[in-house]
């Protein structure tokens, strides 16, 4: 313990619940990152690690990664303090560790705020922030895929995807495989920068069968009462038409899509979309099929998956 750091201490400091809940909390989301992560087959043989004070790390969870990293997810205090930027770590151990510690400049290069300590590398894992839990883990699931792939690609000498010029066309791909952008985040950044053109802003609104109205606003992440879409499009009255999720990886949060739903108009019609990878769409659009009849929103005229415009709900939405 560094003495002169830690005195004198707070009588308040030292009563403070809400540390020890908030230490509780990060103890939690470690587990359902993890058992996330199991349910994708990303990680397997997961067993719980011992705390370390030697190590300075708390309880976390130890896994074998693409079946070949071993790795620790927990709370690194020693690399929290040190860095300030994150209290969860993803943490490369074992023999697969040295291997990859000979290409430490090529990974300090794609990954930000990485850490080595001894024979590990730590690895941040960024929490979401304004957001619930099941935002907090979705954010990091994704993210933590990414990590993993990346790793995948630098054990076998997998160049780095060449720069290209920043285009309209380039963009959405360039930002969504950034190495330190979660996909999810990346992608609502990139796209809300490409519906900047109005002619693409025009074609996309277009494609989803609701192109009858001038478009106005296009704005990311603004609440509508209990939804938080990654965008919203106005029309020239200032009326939301359009809302648009990002679906690369992450689940469906409580409010999606039925609180999407309500928090749009009857009329005018109206749009939510959701954009999501091709072998994920069969998935989605039986979950979101099956959200919507539970609460009456019947489907109408159901299009097959892969069909830009999905189905009316008898409400005006499409």
């Amino acid at each position: 313990m560094e003495t002169a750091a830690f005195l004198p201490l707070d009588e308040e400091e030292a009563a403070d619940a809400a540390i020890a809940r908030r230490l509780l909390d990060y103890r939690d989301l470690v587990v359902r990152i993890t058992r996330r992560l199991e349910e994708d087959g990303l990680v397997r043989n997961v067993k719980t690690s011992r705390p370390s004070y030697r190590m300075q790390r708390d309880q976390g969870r130890e896994m074998l990664v693409h079946g070949k990293f071993q790795m620790r997810l927990g709370i690194e205090i020693g690399a929290w303090r040190d860095s300030g930027i994150t209290p969860l770590w993803w943490v490369l151990t074992g023999s697969e560790s040295y291997s990859l510690l000979g290409h430490w400049r090529r990974i300090k290069q794609r990954f930000d705020g990485v850490r080595s300590y001894g024979d590990s590398m730590y690895i941040p894992v960024r929490l979401r922030t304004g957001v619930d839990s099941s935002g907090v883990v979705d954010h990091a699931v994704a993210r933590m895929h990414g990590i993993a792939q990346t790793l995948l690609d630098v054990c076998q000498n997998k160049p780095p995807a060449p720069r290209t010029p920043v285009t309209h066309g380039s963009l959405l791909k360039r930002v969504v495989h950034g190495i330190c952008r979660p996909p999810e985040p990346a992608a609502t950044l990139a796209l809300h920068s490409v519906l900047a053109a109005p002619e693409i802003a025009r074609r996309f609104v277009d494609l989803l069968g609701n192109g009858d109205f001038e478009i106005g606003r296009i704005e990311s992440e603004r609440a509508y009462g209990g939804a938080r879409p990654d965008l919203s499009i106005h029309d020239a009255g200032k009326i939301c038409r359009v809302f648009v999720e990002n679906k690369l990886g992450a689940s469906l949060t409580p409010d999606q899509p039925l609180g999407y739903l309500k928090a749009l108009p009857d009329h005018p019609a109206s749009v939510l979309a959701f954009i999501v990878p091709e072998w994920r769409l069969e998935s989605l659009w039986s979950e979101l099929k099956a959200k919507c009849v539970s609460e009456g929103f019947v489907p109408e005229d159901e299009s097959p998956p892969g069909d830009p415009v999905g189905c009316g709900t008898g409400r005006r939405h499409r």
